[in-house]
């Protein structure tokens, strides 16, 4: 009775929601409509798009109570292709084009195309490529597509240019018409609303041109209050309007109910009524659970799913299911309900199963697989991977690493091959394995892997316990640890011995005891009496385990153990949401994120205020939790108040996303406070961000761990008449100290030792007499520590670090005393830390502050080139390093040095010899750089250095110079000529040395025999490869050929045949194709299929592109030719080139019209004397002064003014005028 009571009543729910829906939605409208846009149904049909990733297109479809949707939903981007070719999630959903191809063949796509900070790089060519490579993708699906290019476009979190977005969405447009691509429409969509302030710029100003768009797009989201409902609403009708202006049909892009209107049928009901009234032609929902995906947890989205909501799902069927509904779902004929006709598709046979599905390595929640080639009449085009006969992943390889699985759960794997019609094969053969326990965890006591005999288990405590009965008994586990860590243990359990009334037990792993914990005995064995017990802390090292509970004393019941992560210092903690006052249109309390309630939406001049009565004057580690996503342009800015007296501003980091929270230490501030409550403000000045909290910690005064950093100003005692505290270098700074001052710290020394001993200082000896000097020294009680002269650098705001050398440190906490007996300098800080044992690997580019030991009184640590160099190295001088030697060979030895010659003598010469164990490797002539800042890369020639761990020695016979580094690095850089006597190592019983075509050559190159050469290519990409050979085929048989293999890791990169010179005295240089090298230092070997021949040497060129047509941004690394450049880091992934004095670079350019070009460099620089040339013709058109960037990563776009280009094809070339730099691009345009 009470079911069909239930059943009377949802019945009538139906009726009442098919009386309040407009009776326009269950019918199709009959109006004709001849003039349709491209993919456009008739009016009064709408397409059904659901999203927005693969598993929620595969959970929708599998519902089986509604239609399969006329189209699904994805997202994608420019500069990576993601989810195009190979699925992808990166906390928003698996993404996954194929899948779509292969699974649902009648229906639509509909792409978002994420294109933010990406505008630029489109309308300057350097995404054409991907452009391209994109259409051919979406071109081979003959499926009808819809690509939402830089969807939302008037949003500001994407803060779009309006005029570079046109351009960028034209030259999409115009590239995939170029590639005949004709099953895609393009859309242009705006979002629909305007959070906090938006944009001034009215919407058909981002307009593209009716030739470029097909579709008007528009988002349905809604507002957080009534403000921007309104808002929401103007732009909606702004962009209908467009859409009937320009005659191009209308969709919603993007919509879904946020988590305040979750399960609210008003929503759905106002956004069909919309769909009516406006004839939208495509309704794209968002059906997920937001809340399931990492990207978006505690951002209020709430759970979409349409069949999670009783009443929401009974309304979408109603429509959905309706015969007359005007909405398009999955049929047969939706492709002639939309004018789109596909290829024929003529391949109709399937691939071959993939073969030998294996796995390779199974820890933790990943998986390794790999299998055999399928075969296909066509071609196989990639792979689905299906989890427990679930689609989950695809590939284009034949191997995988699956990630993010369950723990401990078990999984059953198959592959399925896909060709290019879509067909898929058969499942492979299934492989079967179970992930790890992963720590940390809760682990169920049942759930071991083995036991010992004694132990049983039963029902209770609400699951299933296992008893320990017995002394001695025990039960193993299999865990992994995927971090090294400090973890903490708990036990579940219960006993009722009176006997013994102690139960105890230990935990083992692997073997080793680490925790023994005595048990509550509670007295009784029912469910009733279990507690949980707290047993400490253990440290636990990374990778997989065996955990072994035994018995120690007693006998209990276990239900379950858990080993967890150690809770978070919450002393000091104030959580965001605990505030007394707050101010700002937008924020308010979000969550569940970052384990806990947030404050979100926090932009300029917003404020949150804090009562507080537990503080006291002091100094306090300030630090706040927080997550900013970059909506704003500017940077987060945020200021401390106490009372209303601002104490500090932070500028707050990006970290990238809005649910990626980071800690973020904003320093140390000092509170002078008076007893009673005071008040807390933060303010935000500028950008925006969320706040989880913040945190004050008190410093005592004046203490100090060791090693770590003491900051002057933290003193214990001051003992001095001039001493002030004063803000400089960034923080604050003692100065004024003056001859007989004294400074005293309270340090705590860990263990009895050596330590380095660092100062930042200031200090301007032209104002404190011609022979001033200052001295300082560090003591602990009587006992001098260290005695340090300082040296002068230049300006009382002219901070430097100097390194005062060691000092010996006995265990234990005491004072010590910073003591001047000549004075005259400010103090930022002290650093007492553990000695820097360097062990430098070879090859490699060794610092030359980085010694083990030195043997002078003149040699100091300055700072020049871009770096720290020893400066004063003169005659009988000796610096020892210490290397490690993987593999005994022959080395080239660089130096980077600097000397003066004219001021140390006419006749003066310097050299260095390289040592090992007394005896000299390499003796080289320093030459004379002309100047002790000019700084040159100089080669020593080559040294030969034995396998193994040891010190080598630079020593100086005759002095006079400065040295940066010197680098030992194995031939051969490449591109280079390659000496075929220069190899590694060779496989031949006949191979021999012979001197011949004026050098050395290998003769006696017979088959099978193998030469290995070790390389660094400093670039990936395509390479030329020549040799120089003879051979004399007459000798060897009439159908005799010589055939060679190039070989990287054993397997064959190109093979090629050997020419017949006619004579083995008779050498010729023959070109060999191309190759295509990876970056990277490895071995390449010379592998004879087939042979008789000699061979003198073989050259790898890099394959210079056609010239780059003007206007054009060029990366560094992409030169033609360059002399002295080195590879570095650049920002982000990219990569830079370091470029010294005299360096250069060359570029092939096409000038196609004659005029002035604006020049811009991407540099970096730490020294003031740079200057870069712009030459062509051996004539400098263009020199610009690189500013000091204050740091070789810290890059800036430099401007350089214009040249003047005739049109034609030239070389230009980018020259080093004096210091060095980094150098990532340059533009001209």
């Amino acid at each position: 009775m009470n079911s069909g009571k239930k059943g009377f009543l949802l019945f009538m729910v139906f009726v009442l929601i098919l009386t309040l829906l407009p009776s326009q939605m269950l019918q199709v409208k009959v109006d004709a409509n001849n003039d349709l846009e491209k993919f456009e149904p008739e009016d009064g049909q709408t397409i059904l798009v659901v999203g927005q990733d693969s598993f929620e297109m595969d959970e929708y479809s599998s519902l089986g109570e509604v239609p399969d949707p006329g189209g699904y939903m994805i997202y994608t981007n420019l500069s990576e292709l993601q989810g195009q070719e190979e699925s992808y999630d990166e906390g928003g959903g698996l993404h996954d084009l194929q899948h779509w191809v292969t699974t649902y063949p009648n229906s639509v796509m509909q792409i978002g195309l994420y294109i933010v900070n990406d505008l630029e790089n489109i309308d300057e060519g350097l995404r054409d490529e991907n452009i391209d490579r994109m259409a051919e993708i979406l071109k081979t699906t003959n499926k009808p597509i819809f690509l939402r290019i830089g969807y939302e476009f008037d949003g500001p979190w994407n803060h779009y240019d309006s005029d570079l977005y046109i351009l960028a969405y034209q030259r999409i447009v115009d590239r995939f018409n170029a590639k005949g691509v004709n099953n895609v429409a393009y859309i242009w969509h705006s979002a629909g609303f305007v959070p906090y302030g938006g944009n001034d710029r009215q919407l058909i100003e981002w307009y593209p041109g009716d030739e470029y768009v097909d579709w008007v797009g528009v988002s349905w989201f809604p507002g957080w209050d009534d403000a921007n409902k309104e808002a929401a609403i103007v732009r909606r009708e702004e962009m209908a309007q467009i859409a009937i202006e320009h005659g191009k049909p209308l969709m919603i892009g993007e919509s879904a109910p946020k988590e305040e209107f979750e399960g609210n049928l008003d929503w759905y009901k106002e956004v069909m009524q919309w769909i009516e009234e406006k004839d939208v032609k495509m309704w794209s929902y968002i059906n997920q659970d937001w809340n399931q995906q990492s990207m978006w947890v505690g951002e209020d989205w709430g759970n979409s799913r349409v069949q999670d909501n009783e009443e929401v799902f009974a309304l979408w069927q109603q429509v959905m299911n309706a015969e007359n509904t005007r909405f398009i779902n999955s049929s047969n004929q939706l492709y002639e309900q939309i004018g789109f006709v596909p290829n024929v598709k003529e391949d109709l046979e399937i691939p071959t199963a993939p073969p030998n599905l294996k796995i390779n390595q199974s820890q933790g929640t990943e998986v390794s697989l790999e299998w055999d080639v399928s075969a296909d009449n066509v071609a196989v085009t990639g792979y689905e991977i299906y989890a427990n006969g679930i689609f989950r992943w695809s590939t284009k390889s034949t191997n995988h690493i699956v990630t993010n699985l369950l723990s401990d759960t078990e999984y059953t794997i198959g592959i399925r091959a896909r060709d290019a019609a879509g067909n898929l094969s058969e499942s492979s053969n299934e492989v079967m394995f179970k992930t790890d326990t992963v720590l940390p965890t809760l682990v169920e006591a049942e759930s071991f892997s083995s036991s010992s005999d004694g132990i049983s288990t039963g029902p209770s405590d609400g699951g299933t316990i296992v008893q320990f009965l017995d002394e001695s008994v025990w039960t193993e586990y299999e865990v992994y640890v995927p971090e090294t860590n400090v973890y903490q243990l708990k036990y579940r359990s219960t006993s009722g011995n009176e006997a013994i009334s102690n139960p105890s037990i230990d935990l083992w792993v692997d073997g080793e005891l680490v925790n023994n914990a005595n048990l509550t005995f509670t007295g009784s064995w029912s469910g009733e009496g279990y507690v949980t017990d707290f047993a400490g802390e253990m440290s636990l090292e990374e990778g997989k385990h065996t955990i072994k509970l035994t018995t120690n004393t007693g006998g209990f019941n276990l239900n379950w153990f858990e080993i967890s992560n150690l809770p978070p210092d919450t002393s000091g903690l104030i959580e965001a949401e605990d505030y007394s006052d707050i101010y700002g249109e937008e924020i308010r309390v979000s969550g569940p994120s970052d384990g806990g309630e947030v404050i979100g939406w926090i932009f300029a001049d917003n404020w949150m205020e804090y009562e507080l009565d537990t503080l006291t004057s002091g100094t306090y580690k300030l630090e706040y939790r927080i997550a900013s996503g970059n909506f704003d342009i500017q940077e987060p800015l945020l200021d401390f108040l106490l009372d209303g007296n601002l104490i500090q501003s932070t500028v707050l980091p990006y970290t990238v996303d809005w649910n990626v929270y980071q800690t973020y230490d904003a320093g140390n501030i000092i509170l002078d406070l008076e007893p009673g409550t005071h008040t807390i403000r933060l303010f935000t000045s500028t950008g925006g961000f969320n706040l989880n909290w913040f945190k004050l910690t008190k410093v005592e005064q004046g203490v100090h761990n060791v090693p770590g950093k003491i900051e002057a100003e933290n003193y214990k005692q001051l003992n001095s008449e001039t001493i002030i505290n004063a803000e400089d270098d960034s923080g604050t700074v003692l100065s004024w100290i003056s001859p007989e001052d004294s400074v005293e710290y309270e340090v705590i020394v860990p263990s009895t030792g050596m330590y380095d001993l660092t100062y930042r200082v200031a200090s301007n000896y032209s104002d404190l007499g011609d022979d001033f000097e200052a001295f300082i020294e560090l003591k602990s009680g009587e006992n001098t520590l260290n005695s340090y002269s300082i040296e002068d650098t230049g300006g009382w705001n002219t901070y430097r670090t100097q390194h005062a050398g060691e000092i010996y440190l006995e265990e234990g906490t005491y004072t010590i005393h910073m003591f001047t007996s000549t004075g005259g300098f400010n103090l930022n800080w002290i650093q007492i830390s553990e000695p820097i044992i360097y062990v430098h690997d070879v090859p490699g580019q060794i610092e030359a502050e980085e010694y083990v030991e030195t043997s002078s009184n003149t040699i100091v640590e300055a700072e020049d080139d871009g770096g720290t160099v020893l400066a004063w190295i003169l005659a009988g001088d000796s610096i020892e390093y210490e290397i490690n030697v993987p593999s005994s060979g022959i080395y080239v030895l660089d130096y980077r040095v600097s000397s003066n010659f004219v001021d140390l003598g006419e006749d003066f010469q310097a050299n260095i010899k390289l040592q090992l164990d007394g005896e000299t490797m390499n003796n080289f002539s320093v030459i004379d750089t002309e100047g002790w800042n000019h700084y040159v890369t100089e080669e020593a020639g080559e040294i030969e250095l034995p396998e193994g761990k040891y010190n080598i020695s630079l020593v100086t016979d005759t002095g006079g110079f400065n040295l940066n580094w010197f680098k030992l690095s194995k031939i051969h850089d490449v591109p280079s000529q390659i000496e075929a006597e220069q190899a590694r190592m060779i496989n031949s019983n006949t191979i021999v040395e012979a001197q011949d075509d004026g050098g050395t050559v290998l003769a006696w190159i017979l088959a099978g025999d193998e030469m290995e050469f070790e390389i660094d290519v400093p670039s990936s990409g395509k390479y030329a490869l020549d040799y120089r050979v003879s051979s004399n085929f007459v000798d060897l048989g009439e159908d005799f050929q010589a055939m060679i293999d190039l070989k990287i890791d054993n397997e064959t990169i190109h093979s090629f045949n050997v020419v017949d010179t006619g004579g083995w005295n008779t050498y010729a240089t023959e070109e060999a194709g191309e190759i295509y090298l990876e970056k990277g230092s490895y071995k390449i070997s010379v592998f004879t299929e087939t042979g008789g021949f000699n061979l003198n040497w073989f050259n790898l060129s890099k394959v210079v592109n056609d010239p780059y047509v003007i206007p054009v941004k060029i990366k560094a690394d992409d030169y033609s030719y360059m002399v002295g450049a080195e590879s570095v880091e650049g920002t982000g992934n990219k990569t830079g080139l370091q470029i010294g004095a005299n360096d250069w670079l060359e570029y092939n350019i096409s000038v196609e019209t004659s005029g002035y070009y604006k020049l811009k460099y991407r540099i970096a620089s730490s020294s003031s004397d740079a200057q870069i040339q712009f030459q062509m013709n051996e004539n400098i058109l263009n020199t610009k002064a690189i500013p000091n960037t204050k740091d070789l990563t810290k890059y800036q776009n430099i401007k350089a003014g214009e040249v003047y280009l005739e049109e034609g094809t030239y070389i230009i070339r980018l020259y080093a005028a004096s210091g060095t730099f980094n150098l990532e691009w340059f533009q001209i345009h």
